[in-house]
């Protein structure tokens, strides 16, 4: 009976680990790597969102500007989907504690969409 206790009290204790990474610990980390890749890109993006100049020494540096910049708001989309992905995807007290931490997710969401479509 005693070398039965011992298996099954292995099983329980995977089972609740392997919950408890899969619903708790996964999620968070999919949100901060969310977050840290917008960080990321605003400051690899922050030079090649430039105001378009009148002047371009050739049409290929004006296409070429032009193809960074529709890059960077590419990008920008993809990391508000991303953001809001992973924040609906945090477990309910890891969506209230960021706001105390202010963190606010879903407004930072809105903006970045704004942001890429100026």
């Amino acid at each position: 009976m005693l070398g039965l206790v011992s298996p099954f009290l292995g099983i329980i204790a995977g089972v609740f680990t392997y919950a408890l990474i899969h619903v708790w610990v996964e999620p968070i980390i999919r949100f901060n790597k969310a977050r840290f890749q917008i960080d990321y890109d605003l400051m690899f993006y922050a030079n090649k969102r430039g105001h378009l100049k009148t002047e371009y020494p050739s049409d290929e540096a004006k296409q070429r500007h032009l193809e960074e910049v529709n890059e960077a708001k590419k990008a920008h989309r993809k990391n508000a989907h991303s953001l809001r992905a992973s924040y609906n995807h945090l477990p309910r007290i890891y969506q209230v504690y960021p706001t105390y931490k202010q963190i606010y997710s879903k407004e930072a969401s809105k903006e970045l969409v704004g942001f890429s479509n100026t």
